[in-house]
């Protein structure tokens, strides 16, 4: 569905309306027709599925005053769309949302909602990769992801140049338990796992943020586009 922001006119507008994509880049406003995306069924896509199966499932088991606390807290754990406004999740929806991040940071599920805890802001975040060196290298203001934290990792393969929206191609690359290095981490040898080569020039797009293992709150995503030299 699509989304419209309204003001004295329509000032922005995403996602499908009938056969029309509607989507912002740092070029502006653009429109395209929907084609249906492809599904490979890749191996980490029935792992994401099977995370949401199996926390969807979880909702089933939970007592009423269990799930009455979620119902009860939906509003201390707002999002924010893509057009940038507040939405209140239902507690159904907030359940599965923080219980699959903590899914993916590889921590137990929680049947009663936790409070707001939040997660610490990461700077200087970026990614060199480096043919000559043949290492792709980790770099931050965080020497080590936090206690009490999970850093999650999304990168692509090697794209042209010419390509600016990254989004679709990104794949879980990696999660970082609490006490790991973080600037400085050599990803080299896990990213040609799930990766093809390099070649000079080409763009590599990453994505990270940080999951709290208490609560399953995820931290603000921060991404970076590396050109390899």
């Amino acid at each position: 569905m699509a989304k419209i922001q309204f003001g004295s006119i329509v000032t922005d507008m995403r996602n499908k309306l009938d056969n029309q994509i509607y989507s912002r880049n740092r070029g502006g406003a653009y429109v395209k027709a929907y084609a249906i995306p492809a599904n490979p069924d890749t191996a980490y896509q029935q792992l994401y599925r099977g995370y949401f199966a199996s926390v969807a499932a979880q909702w089933q088991g939970i007592t009423e005053a269990q799930r009455q606390t979620w119902l009860l807290n939906c509003e201390k754990f707002p999002v924010i769309d893509n057009l940038s406004n507040k939405i209140i999740l239902s507690g159904w929806n907030l359940f599965i949302r923080l219980n699959q991040n903590l899914t993916i940071a590889g921590q137990s599920t929680i049947a009663t909602c936790p409070q707001k805890q939040g997660t610490p802001l990461v700077s200087g975040f970026y990614v060199t990769a480096d043919t000559g060196s043949g290492q792709l290298l980790l770099h931050s203001d965080l020497a080590s992801i936090p206690t009490g934290y999970t850093g999650i990792l999304f990168m692509t393969a090697g794209y042209s140049p010419t390509i600016n929206y990254f989004r679709k191609y990104q794949r879980l690359l990696t999660t970082l338990a609490n006490g790991s290095t973080f600037d400085g981490l050599d990803i080299t040898a896990t990213w040609l796992a799930r990766f093809a080569g390099v070649a000079v020039g080409n763009k590599i797009a990453s994505y990270f943020y940080l999951i709290n293992n208490s609560t399953g709150e995820a931290g603000v995503r921060y991404t970076n586009v590396a050109i390899i030299t």
